[in-house]
């Protein structure tokens, strides 16, 4: 099975479709693409991803540094696969 390719935004450029990364239906296993800080993902990277998930911001800055995106990203998807395990081992 080929991994979901998910592209994660930053705020100030969020698309109108994205959904904030907490509450996306993620299909494992699991590829995300986190773009250049100043020119983002490339357009033909954009049209390979099935989905776009941003990270809200509150406050007053307006983005996050990739890294962190990165991080933020990284340990949402541990947690969530994990839990997915969970439930699948809970059912068996």
């Amino acid at each position: 099975m080929a991994p979901e390719a998910i592209e994660v935004l930053k705020p100030m450029i969020t698309a109108p479709e994205a959904a904030a990364y907490d509450a996306y239906r993620y299909r494992f296993p699991v590829c995300f693409v986190v773009g250049h800080e100043v020119a983002g993902v490339r357009p033909e990277v954009q049209a390979a991803c099935d989905g776009t998930v941003a990270i809200p911001m509150h406050g007053g800055k307006i983005s996050l540094n990739v890294a962190v995106s990165f991080g933020i990203m990284a340990y949402a998807l541990r947690r969530r696969w994990l839990d997915q395990a969970s439930d699948s081992s809970r059912q068996a």
